[in-house]
Protein backbone atom coordinates (compact mmCIF):
# COMPACT_ATOMS: atom_id res chain seq x y z
CA UNK A 1 0.00 0.00 0.00
CA UNK A 2 0.94 3.87 -0.32
CA UNK A 3 4.26 4.72 1.97
CA UNK A 4 4.19 8.37 1.89
CA UNK A 5 1.05 10.73 1.68
CA UNK A 6 0.40 14.73 2.09
CA UNK A 7 -2.49 16.83 3.33
CA UNK A 8 -3.33 20.01 3.62
CA UNK A 9 -6.43 22.25 4.30
CA UNK A 10 -7.78 25.59 3.59
CA UNK A 11 -10.84 27.18 4.03
CA UNK A 12 -12.81 27.07 1.16
CA UNK A 13 -14.08 30.41 -0.24
CA UNK A 14 -17.13 29.15 -1.84
CA UNK A 15 -19.05 28.77 1.09
CA UNK A 16 -18.72 32.44 1.25
CA UNK A 17 -19.91 33.04 -2.14
CA UNK A 18 -22.48 31.02 -1.82
CA UNK A 19 -24.26 33.04 0.95
CA UNK A 20 -23.25 36.28 -0.53
CA UNK A 21 -25.42 35.10 -3.67
CA UNK A 22 -28.29 34.43 -1.73
CA UNK A 23 -28.41 37.90 -0.04
CA UNK A 24 -27.85 39.55 -3.31
CA UNK A 25 -30.95 37.70 -4.54
CA UNK A 26 -32.89 38.28 -1.96
CA UNK A 27 -32.28 42.26 -1.73
CA UNK A 28 -33.06 42.33 -5.21
CA UNK A 29 -36.23 40.51 -4.86
CA UNK A 30 -36.74 43.41 -1.97
CA UNK A 31 -35.97 46.20 -3.98
CA UNK A 32 -37.77 45.22 -7.05
CA UNK A 33 -41.08 43.39 -6.26
CA UNK A 34 -41.65 43.56 -2.10
CA UNK A 35 -40.60 46.99 -1.16
CA UNK A 36 -42.72 49.25 -3.48
CA UNK A 37 -45.90 47.37 -1.97
CA UNK A 38 -45.49 47.84 1.74
CA UNK A 39 -45.50 49.53 4.64
CA UNK A 40 -41.98 50.43 6.63
CA UNK A 41 -43.28 47.96 9.84
CA UNK A 42 -43.62 45.04 7.54
CA UNK A 43 -40.64 45.06 4.99
CA UNK A 44 -38.46 45.08 8.32
CA UNK A 45 -40.05 42.25 9.84
CA UNK A 46 -39.67 40.17 6.64
CA UNK A 47 -36.43 40.98 5.90
CA UNK A 48 -35.26 40.36 10.02
CA UNK A 49 -37.12 36.94 9.31
CA UNK A 50 -35.66 35.70 5.82
CA UNK A 51 -32.01 37.06 6.80
CA UNK A 52 -32.32 35.20 10.00
CA UNK A 53 -33.31 31.95 7.94
CA UNK A 54 -30.83 32.37 5.75
CA UNK A 55 -28.18 32.76 8.37
CA UNK A 56 -29.00 29.28 10.19
CA UNK A 57 -28.44 27.45 7.01
CA UNK A 58 -24.52 27.58 7.39
CA UNK A 59 -25.16 25.04 10.21
CA UNK A 60 -27.63 22.57 7.73
CA UNK A 61 -25.96 19.98 5.48
CA UNK A 62 -23.97 21.56 2.77
CA UNK A 63 -25.46 21.19 -0.71
CA UNK A 64 -24.20 18.64 -2.81
CA UNK A 65 -22.68 20.27 -5.37
CA UNK A 66 -19.83 21.52 -3.19
CA UNK A 67 -18.42 18.59 -2.32
CA UNK A 68 -16.30 17.71 -4.69
CA UNK A 69 -13.62 15.08 -5.89
CA UNK A 70 -10.48 16.10 -8.40
CA UNK A 71 -7.80 14.13 -9.91
CA UNK A 72 -5.04 16.08 -10.59
CA UNK A 73 -2.38 13.65 -11.80
CA UNK A 74 -1.06 9.93 -11.37
CA UNK A 75 2.78 10.11 -11.71
CA UNK A 76 4.77 7.15 -12.21
CA UNK A 77 7.50 6.62 -9.00
CA UNK A 78 8.67 3.14 -9.66
CA UNK A 79 7.67 0.01 -12.06
CA UNK A 80 5.11 -1.10 -8.86
CA UNK A 81 4.39 2.23 -7.32
CA UNK A 82 2.35 5.32 -8.57
CA UNK A 83 2.44 9.13 -6.68
CA UNK A 84 -1.52 10.34 -7.36
CA UNK A 85 -2.53 13.79 -6.80
CA UNK A 86 -5.66 15.30 -6.34
CA UNK A 87 -8.10 17.66 -4.56
CA UNK A 88 -11.09 17.56 -2.76
CA UNK A 89 -13.71 19.71 -0.74
CA UNK A 90 -16.07 18.09 2.08
CA UNK A 91 -17.51 19.08 5.51
CA UNK A 92 -16.18 17.71 8.87
CA UNK A 93 -16.46 14.06 8.47
CA UNK A 94 -16.17 13.52 5.11
CA UNK A 95 -13.31 10.74 3.74
CA UNK A 96 -11.62 10.95 0.82
CA UNK A 97 -8.86 9.38 -1.10
CA UNK A 98 -7.83 7.10 -4.20
CA UNK A 99 -9.64 4.15 -5.88
CA UNK A 100 -7.16 2.19 -8.48
CA UNK A 101 -7.87 -1.23 -10.46
CA UNK A 102 -6.69 -2.82 -13.73
CA UNK A 103 -10.15 -2.05 -15.31
CA UNK A 104 -11.19 1.24 -16.07
CA UNK A 105 -13.86 3.10 -13.51
CA UNK A 106 -12.15 1.69 -10.34
CA UNK A 107 -14.40 2.29 -7.21
CA UNK A 108 -14.60 1.74 -3.68
CA UNK A 109 -15.63 -1.99 -3.77
CA UNK A 110 -12.21 -2.67 -5.29
CA UNK A 111 -8.99 -1.30 -3.73
CA UNK A 112 -9.01 2.13 -2.44
CA UNK A 113 -5.96 3.83 -0.37
CA UNK A 114 -7.89 6.43 2.32
CA UNK A 115 -6.22 9.42 2.50
CA UNK A 116 -7.68 11.52 5.46
CA UNK A 117 -10.95 12.55 6.96
CA UNK A 118 -12.09 16.45 6.70
CA UNK A 119 -11.67 17.68 10.85
CA UNK A 120 -12.53 21.16 10.62
CA UNK A 121 -14.08 22.26 13.91
CA UNK A 122 -17.75 22.69 12.30
CA UNK A 123 -19.76 22.27 9.75
CA UNK A 124 -18.06 24.45 6.73
CA UNK A 125 -16.57 22.92 4.14
CA UNK A 126 -13.21 22.55 3.92
CA UNK A 127 -10.71 22.31 0.80
CA UNK A 128 -7.80 20.22 0.24
CA UNK A 129 -4.80 19.52 -1.81
CA UNK A 130 -3.45 15.58 -1.37
CA UNK A 131 -0.75 13.43 -2.84
CA UNK A 132 -0.19 9.92 -1.96
CA UNK A 133 2.04 6.78 -3.08
CA UNK A 134 0.37 3.84 -3.73
CA UNK A 135 2.83 0.22 -3.88
CA UNK A 136 2.80 -3.36 -4.73
CA UNK A 137 1.32 -2.78 -7.77
CA UNK A 138 1.92 -5.45 -10.68
CA UNK A 139 5.21 -4.13 -12.99
CA UNK A 140 3.53 -3.81 -16.49
CA UNK A 141 0.29 -3.60 -16.28
CA UNK A 142 -1.99 -0.42 -16.48
CA UNK A 143 -3.58 0.65 -13.73
CA UNK A 144 -6.89 3.42 -13.54
CA UNK A 145 -6.90 5.77 -11.01
CA UNK A 146 -9.72 8.15 -9.57
CA UNK A 147 -9.91 10.22 -6.57
CA UNK A 148 -13.44 9.64 -3.88
CA UNK A 149 -14.80 11.74 -1.73
CA UNK A 150 -17.79 9.58 0.61
CA UNK A 151 -19.46 12.22 2.96
CA UNK A 152 -21.99 9.75 4.79
CA UNK A 153 -23.62 7.30 1.96
CA UNK A 154 -23.14 9.40 -0.77
CA UNK A 155 -20.06 8.82 -2.87
CA UNK A 156 -18.42 11.22 -5.24
CA UNK A 157 -15.57 10.03 -7.81
CA UNK A 158 -13.68 12.16 -10.07
CA UNK A 159 -12.86 11.54 -13.62
CA UNK A 160 -10.25 8.97 -14.23
CA UNK A 161 -6.47 8.94 -15.37
CA UNK A 162 -4.48 5.68 -16.55
CA UNK A 163 -0.58 4.81 -15.99
CA UNK A 164 1.14 1.99 -17.80
CA UNK A 165 3.79 0.70 -15.03
CA UNK A 166 6.78 0.43 -17.60
CA UNK A 167 10.23 2.02 -17.53
CA UNK A 168 12.42 1.80 -20.46
CA UNK A 169 15.56 0.27 -19.19
CA UNK A 170 17.96 2.67 -19.68
CA UNK A 171 16.17 5.11 -17.03
CA UNK A 172 17.13 4.77 -13.54
CA UNK A 173 16.17 6.71 -10.43
CA UNK A 174 18.48 8.06 -7.94
CA UNK A 175 15.56 9.09 -5.56
CA UNK A 176 14.59 12.62 -4.94
CA UNK A 177 16.59 15.96 -3.67
CA UNK A 178 15.94 16.58 -0.03
CA UNK A 179 14.25 19.80 -0.64
CA UNK A 180 11.73 21.23 1.66
CA UNK A 181 8.64 21.41 -0.60
CA UNK A 182 7.87 24.59 -0.78
CA UNK A 183 11.20 25.58 -2.03
CA UNK A 184 11.17 25.65 -5.84
CA UNK A 185 13.87 24.18 -8.12
CA UNK A 186 15.70 26.28 -10.68
CA UNK A 187 16.78 25.70 -13.49
CA UNK A 188 20.51 25.74 -12.82
CA UNK A 189 23.11 23.13 -12.43
CA UNK A 190 26.62 23.01 -11.73
CA UNK A 191 28.76 20.55 -13.16
CA UNK A 192 31.59 19.38 -11.08
CA UNK A 193 33.66 16.73 -12.81
CA UNK A 194 36.57 16.91 -10.42
CA UNK A 195 34.43 15.98 -7.16
CA UNK A 196 32.19 14.34 -9.59
CA UNK A 197 29.03 15.86 -8.31
CA UNK A 198 26.31 18.06 -9.35
CA UNK A 199 24.72 20.77 -7.55
CA UNK A 200 21.17 21.72 -7.75
CA UNK A 201 19.83 25.23 -6.90
CA UNK A 202 16.34 26.10 -5.32
CA UNK A 203 14.38 28.85 -3.95
CA UNK A 204 12.29 29.84 -1.11
CA UNK A 205 8.44 30.88 -2.46
CA UNK A 206 9.39 34.47 -1.22
CA UNK A 207 9.41 36.04 -4.80
CA UNK A 208 11.98 39.30 -3.51
CA UNK A 209 14.27 37.70 -0.95
CA UNK A 210 15.07 35.19 -3.36
CA UNK A 211 16.36 32.88 -0.17
CA UNK A 212 18.43 29.91 -1.34
CA UNK A 213 19.25 26.63 -0.83
CA UNK A 214 21.35 24.58 -2.87
CA UNK A 215 22.09 20.50 -2.67
CA UNK A 216 24.88 18.17 -4.15
CA UNK A 217 24.54 15.16 -5.98
CA UNK A 218 27.20 11.96 -6.59
CA UNK A 219 26.36 8.79 -8.06
CA UNK A 220 26.21 7.54 -4.41
CA UNK A 221 23.27 9.58 -3.59
CA UNK A 222 22.32 13.11 -2.32
CA UNK A 223 24.15 15.22 0.14
CA UNK A 224 23.38 18.95 0.68
CA UNK A 225 22.10 21.76 3.57
CA UNK A 226 20.07 24.91 3.86
CA UNK A 227 22.09 28.46 3.37
CA UNK A 228 21.33 31.39 5.13
CA UNK A 229 21.00 34.31 2.61
CA UNK A 230 24.05 35.84 1.97
CA UNK A 231 25.71 37.84 -0.47
CA UNK A 232 28.29 35.62 -1.32
CA UNK A 233 25.26 33.11 -2.32
CA UNK A 234 24.38 33.78 -5.92
CA UNK A 235 20.88 34.16 -5.64
CA UNK A 236 19.68 35.30 -8.76
CA UNK A 237 17.30 34.47 -11.14
CA UNK A 238 18.87 32.91 -14.61
CA UNK A 239 22.64 32.76 -12.90
CA UNK A 240 25.47 31.36 -15.13
CA UNK A 241 27.66 28.90 -13.14
CA UNK A 242 30.64 26.38 -15.31
CA UNK A 243 33.97 25.15 -14.17
CA UNK A 244 36.71 25.18 -16.76
CA UNK A 245 39.04 22.38 -16.96
CA UNK A 246 42.46 23.19 -17.64
CA UNK A 247 44.12 19.72 -16.41
CA UNK A 248 43.98 16.97 -14.34
CA UNK A 249 43.00 18.54 -10.68
CA UNK A 250 42.82 22.08 -12.16
CA UNK A 251 39.66 23.86 -12.62
CA UNK A 252 37.96 27.58 -12.25
CA UNK A 253 34.80 27.99 -11.66
CA UNK A 254 33.16 31.02 -13.43
CA UNK A 255 29.73 32.53 -12.42
CA UNK A 256 27.81 35.67 -13.02
CA UNK A 257 24.84 37.58 -14.56
CA UNK A 258 21.24 36.93 -13.50
CA UNK A 259 18.38 38.92 -12.44
CA UNK A 260 16.35 40.07 -9.53
CA UNK A 261 12.80 41.22 -9.13
CA UNK A 262 12.97 45.31 -9.08
CA UNK A 263 9.57 46.14 -7.63
CA UNK A 264 10.35 49.75 -6.55
CA UNK A 265 11.95 50.41 -10.36
CA UNK A 266 10.49 51.14 -13.39
CA UNK A 267 12.29 47.91 -14.53
CA UNK A 268 10.42 44.69 -13.11
CA UNK A 269 13.91 42.80 -12.80
CA UNK A 270 17.48 44.05 -11.95
CA UNK A 271 20.39 42.88 -14.26
CA UNK A 272 23.84 42.13 -12.95
CA UNK A 273 26.89 42.63 -15.43
CA UNK A 274 29.33 41.00 -13.19
CA UNK A 275 31.14 37.89 -14.39
CA UNK A 276 33.76 36.31 -12.49
CA UNK A 277 36.13 33.46 -11.66
CA UNK A 278 37.29 31.97 -8.98
CA UNK A 279 41.50 32.15 -8.89
CA UNK A 280 42.71 28.43 -10.29
CA UNK A 281 46.57 27.88 -11.10
CA UNK A 282 46.91 30.53 -13.24
CA UNK A 283 45.74 32.89 -11.41
CA UNK A 284 42.50 34.70 -13.75
CA UNK A 285 40.98 36.50 -11.22
CA UNK A 286 37.94 38.82 -12.15
CA UNK A 287 36.51 38.77 -15.55
CA UNK A 288 35.42 41.77 -17.42
CA UNK A 289 31.98 42.91 -17.54
CA UNK A 290 29.67 41.26 -19.37
CA UNK A 291 28.85 43.63 -22.65
CA UNK A 292 25.32 42.06 -23.73
CA UNK A 293 21.63 43.36 -23.46
CA UNK A 294 19.64 43.34 -19.84
CA UNK A 295 17.78 40.13 -20.69
CA UNK A 296 18.12 35.84 -19.89
CA UNK A 297 20.64 34.17 -21.21
CA UNK A 298 22.32 30.79 -21.61
CA UNK A 299 26.00 29.53 -22.38
CA UNK A 300 28.07 26.84 -23.65
CA UNK A 301 31.27 25.53 -23.38
CA UNK A 302 34.08 24.93 -25.97
CA UNK A 303 37.47 23.67 -24.70
CA UNK A 304 38.84 27.20 -22.48
CA UNK A 305 35.74 29.48 -24.29
CA UNK A 306 32.39 30.71 -23.05
CA UNK A 307 29.91 31.71 -25.63
CA UNK A 308 26.74 32.96 -23.73
CA UNK A 309 23.49 34.11 -26.00
CA UNK A 310 21.00 36.32 -25.83
CA UNK A 311 17.39 35.17 -25.50
CA UNK A 312 15.82 38.61 -26.19
CA UNK A 313 16.96 41.65 -26.62
CA UNK A 314 19.55 41.77 -29.91
CA UNK A 315 19.52 38.12 -29.68
CA UNK A 316 23.69 37.97 -29.68
CA UNK A 317 26.12 35.37 -29.18
CA UNK A 318 29.32 36.52 -27.29
CA UNK A 319 32.04 34.36 -26.61
CA UNK A 320 35.08 35.18 -23.68
CA UNK A 321 38.21 32.94 -24.52
CA UNK A 322 39.68 32.47 -20.98
CA UNK A 323 43.61 32.96 -22.16
CA UNK A 324 43.38 35.38 -22.72
CA UNK A 325 41.16 37.41 -20.12
CA UNK A 326 41.80 40.99 -20.89
CA UNK A 327 40.30 40.44 -24.46
CA UNK A 328 37.31 40.53 -22.24
CA UNK A 329 33.78 39.13 -24.25
CA UNK A 330 33.75 39.28 -27.97
CA UNK A 331 30.76 39.49 -29.95
CA UNK A 332 30.58 36.62 -32.39
CA UNK A 333 27.59 37.00 -34.21
CA UNK A 334 23.60 37.77 -34.24
CA UNK A 335 21.11 35.02 -33.76
CA UNK A 336 18.66 34.46 -36.73
CA UNK A 337 16.01 34.66 -34.37
CA UNK A 338 12.77 36.55 -34.19
CA UNK A 339 11.66 38.26 -30.35
CA UNK A 340 9.67 36.16 -28.20
CA UNK A 341 11.72 32.58 -29.09
CA UNK A 342 13.05 30.22 -26.20
CA UNK A 343 16.06 29.06 -27.04
CA UNK A 344 18.33 25.48 -26.35
CA UNK A 345 21.64 24.84 -27.39
CA UNK A 346 24.50 22.55 -27.61
CA UNK A 347 27.35 21.59 -29.25
CA UNK A 348 28.86 18.75 -31.61
CA UNK A 349 32.10 18.77 -33.77
CA UNK A 350 33.00 22.87 -33.28
CA UNK A 351 29.41 23.56 -34.21
CA UNK A 352 26.88 25.15 -31.90
CA UNK A 353 23.09 23.97 -32.23
CA UNK A 354 20.20 26.16 -31.03
CA UNK A 355 16.50 24.69 -30.74
CA UNK A 356 14.14 27.71 -31.20
CA UNK A 357 11.21 27.06 -29.24
CA UNK A 358 7.81 27.60 -30.71
CA UNK A 359 5.33 27.25 -33.39
CA UNK A 360 7.07 25.17 -35.06
CA UNK A 361 9.95 23.86 -33.05
CA UNK A 362 12.91 25.20 -35.23
CA UNK A 363 17.12 24.19 -35.06
CA UNK A 364 19.52 26.47 -36.42
CA UNK A 365 23.51 25.31 -36.68
CA UNK A 366 26.41 27.74 -36.38
CA UNK A 367 30.00 26.44 -37.16
CA UNK A 368 31.88 28.33 -34.88
CA UNK A 369 35.00 28.16 -37.24
CA UNK A 370 33.70 29.49 -40.60
CA UNK A 371 31.13 31.62 -38.95
CA UNK A 372 28.22 30.61 -40.68
CA UNK A 373 24.41 29.68 -39.85
CA UNK A 374 22.46 26.94 -41.68
CA UNK A 375 19.15 25.86 -40.70
CA UNK A 376 18.59 22.19 -40.15
CA UNK A 377 15.42 20.30 -39.82
CA UNK A 378 12.95 21.08 -37.83
CA UNK A 379 11.50 19.06 -34.64
CA UNK A 380 9.34 16.35 -35.77
CA UNK A 381 7.65 16.14 -32.36
CA UNK A 382 5.07 18.37 -31.09
CA UNK A 383 5.32 22.32 -30.67
CA UNK A 384 6.72 23.33 -26.80
CA UNK A 385 8.44 25.73 -24.90
CA UNK A 386 10.61 25.07 -21.81
CA UNK A 387 11.69 21.66 -23.15
CA UNK A 388 15.15 20.01 -22.07
CA UNK A 389 18.16 19.22 -24.04
CA UNK A 390 20.89 16.77 -23.22
CA UNK A 391 23.73 14.61 -24.45
CA UNK A 392 24.78 10.89 -23.77
CA UNK A 393 28.14 10.72 -25.03
CA UNK A 394 28.25 12.45 -28.86
CA UNK A 395 24.24 12.17 -28.70
CA UNK A 396 21.92 14.20 -28.54
CA UNK A 397 17.90 14.35 -27.00
CA UNK A 398 15.70 16.76 -26.66
CA UNK A 399 12.26 17.09 -25.58
CA UNK A 400 9.37 16.96 -22.59
CA UNK A 401 8.00 20.72 -22.17
CA UNK A 402 5.11 22.40 -22.58
CA UNK A 403 2.68 22.16 -25.11
CA UNK A 404 2.02 25.65 -27.20
CA UNK A 405 -1.29 24.48 -27.29
CA UNK A 406 -2.43 24.84 -24.09
CA UNK A 407 -1.78 23.51 -20.38
CA UNK A 408 -0.41 20.12 -20.88
CA UNK A 409 3.43 18.58 -20.33
CA UNK A 410 4.77 16.83 -22.28
CA UNK A 411 7.36 13.94 -21.89
CA UNK A 412 8.10 12.90 -25.07
CA UNK A 413 11.95 12.27 -25.78
CA UNK A 414 13.54 12.99 -29.36
CA UNK A 415 17.26 12.14 -30.63
CA UNK A 416 18.57 14.46 -33.19
CA UNK A 417 21.24 13.02 -36.11
CA UNK A 418 23.73 15.38 -37.20
CA UNK A 419 24.86 13.58 -39.96
CA UNK A 420 21.53 12.47 -41.46
CA UNK A 421 19.74 15.58 -40.31
CA UNK A 422 16.53 13.69 -38.51
CA UNK A 423 14.79 13.93 -35.34
CA UNK A 424 13.53 10.32 -34.06
CA UNK A 425 10.84 9.85 -31.36
CA UNK A 426 13.37 7.25 -28.75
CA UNK A 427 11.53 7.15 -25.19
CA UNK A 428 8.90 8.96 -22.75
CA UNK A 429 10.71 10.46 -19.73
CA UNK A 430 9.56 8.48 -16.79
CA UNK A 431 9.61 11.48 -14.04
CA UNK A 432 7.49 13.68 -12.75
CA UNK A 433 8.38 16.67 -13.88
CA UNK A 434 8.08 17.50 -18.11
CA UNK A 435 8.87 21.77 -17.72
CA UNK A 436 11.76 23.48 -16.98
CA UNK A 437 14.13 20.38 -16.11
CA UNK A 438 17.97 20.47 -15.15
CA UNK A 439 20.27 18.01 -17.42
CA UNK A 440 24.29 17.81 -16.76
CA UNK A 441 26.83 15.16 -17.62
CA UNK A 442 29.03 13.95 -14.63
CA UNK A 443 32.28 12.22 -15.42
CA UNK A 444 30.22 10.66 -18.64
CA UNK A 445 27.17 10.16 -16.49
CA UNK A 446 24.03 11.68 -18.22
CA UNK A 447 21.28 12.82 -15.39
CA UNK A 448 17.81 14.36 -15.92
CA UNK A 449 14.94 15.94 -13.50
CA UNK A 450 13.42 18.15 -10.80
CA UNK A 451 11.78 20.60 -13.25
CA UNK A 452 7.77 21.36 -12.68
CA UNK A 453 4.88 18.99 -13.74
CA UNK A 454 2.51 21.22 -15.90
CA UNK A 455 -1.23 20.40 -15.68
CA UNK A 456 -4.38 22.35 -16.16
CA UNK A 457 -6.08 24.11 -13.34
CA UNK A 458 -9.72 23.91 -12.73
CA UNK A 459 -10.58 27.36 -14.52
CA UNK A 460 -8.02 26.47 -17.73
CA UNK A 461 -4.88 27.78 -17.34
CA UNK A 462 -2.14 25.95 -16.26
CA UNK A 463 -0.86 25.07 -12.99
CA UNK A 464 2.89 24.45 -12.32
CA UNK A 465 3.77 22.35 -9.71
CA UNK A 466 7.51 21.27 -8.46
CA UNK A 467 9.20 17.87 -8.87
CA UNK A 468 12.00 16.91 -7.11
CA UNK A 469 12.97 13.39 -9.11
CA UNK A 470 16.29 13.13 -10.40
CA UNK A 471 17.01 10.24 -12.85
CA UNK A 472 20.25 8.57 -14.56
CA UNK A 473 20.00 8.08 -18.50
CA UNK A 474 22.02 4.93 -19.59
CA UNK A 475 20.77 4.16 -23.55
Amino acid sequence: MGVFSKVSHKFNPQIYKLYTHRYWLLSKLLVAKIIPKMKFQTIYSIVILVLATIGCKKDDTPASGILKSELVAAVLVSTSSVEVEGRASGPKGAEYGVVYGTTSQPTLAGSFKLVSTFQQPNNSIFFTTFSTTIGQLIPGSRYYFRSYLKNGSEVFYSTETSVELKIDPFWESVGKAPAATDYLPLPEVLLNNLSGTLTLYFKSPDAIELEATSIRFSPFGFSGNWNAPSVDEPIRYNYLRTYIEYGPGDQELFQGLGYKPNPSAQSAFLHYKDFRGEPGAFKRGQLPDYPGDDVPTGFFKVDQQIFVFEKGGGYRLWRYDNDSPITGFVLQTVLPISNGSELQAFVINNKAYFIVEGSPVRLLEYDLTTKRWTPKANFSGEERQRGVVFKYNNRVFYGSGQSTKGAKGLKDIWEYNPVQNAWTAYTTYPGGGNSGMVSGIVRGRTYLGLGYRVVSSPVGAPQYTPRYDFWEFKP
